[in-house]
């Protein structure tokens, strides 16, 4: 039984020879009692992918975004970036697709604006999507929150759709965890995008006071 509500009992990991992976208590245990353990400070789409479960409202969670774009970043900012543990990379090197929402893609977005070396494409969809303010707000911020929004669009249901969707008491399992997984991330995604506007207005306002 997982040790989210319950202290854990026991510790694991792998045996010296790394080839078995192991579970032993910390504590005696009488015949017949249950036994805890901790997956540890996990976000959901980790225990999801590997657990097969989620859980609801932990604070280490994360969205993830679609950064195919910045494949196609200027080479030496985009290793920067990777160097500086703002960015992911693939087992084969690249720039992962799939980043995590929050203060590290930021940084990394506002890294390389400041270098001139977003991707052509990303950079003209943050100049629409800043509109008339983009001249008080930085690149790196609208870049982030394009991306953001580009993320949100591919979703083929909204948040409203899938809760309605949940009512459905003869919904599989799978299709249960689906759905709040997918409830989840457009949620965290919003909410980011949010915070985005009001950074941005909070800087827009800096700028005309001074």
């Amino acid at each position: 039984s997982d040790g989210s509500q319950h202290p854990p009992n026991t510790a694991k990991g792998l045996e010296e020879d790394g080839q078995h992976f192991v579970v032993i208590a910390t504590q005696p245990l009488p015949k017949g009692a249950q036994v805890f353990l901790s997956y540890g400070a996990l976000p959901n789409i980790v225990l999801l992918s590997q657990f097969g479960f989620m859980l609801s409202a932990i604070s280490q969670d994360y969205a993830i975004v679609d950064c195919a774009h910045l494949k196609e970043a200027e080479p030496t900012a985009a290793l920067e970036a990777v160097e500086q543990g703002l960015l992911m990379r693939d087992a084969d090197g690249t720039i992962s697709t799939w980043q995590p929402a929050g203060p590290q893609l930021r940084a990394a977005l506002t890294l390389l604006a400041e270098r001139d070396a977003l991707p052509a494409q990303l950079l003209q969809q943050a100049c629409h999507t800043g509109g008339g303010t983009a001249a008080s707000i930085p690149t790196g911020t609208i870049a982030y929150a394009t991306m953001i929004k580009r993320t949100l669009s591919r979703f083929s249901t909204t948040i409203a759709q899938d809760r309605a969707a949940l009512k459905d008491v003869s919904l599989a399992p799978r299709a249960r965890l689906a759905l709040r997984f997918r409830i989840e991330q457009q949620v965290i995604l919003n909410r980011e995008l949010a915070s985005q506007g009001m950074q941005a207005k909070a800087h827009a306002t800096s700028k005309l006071q001074t």
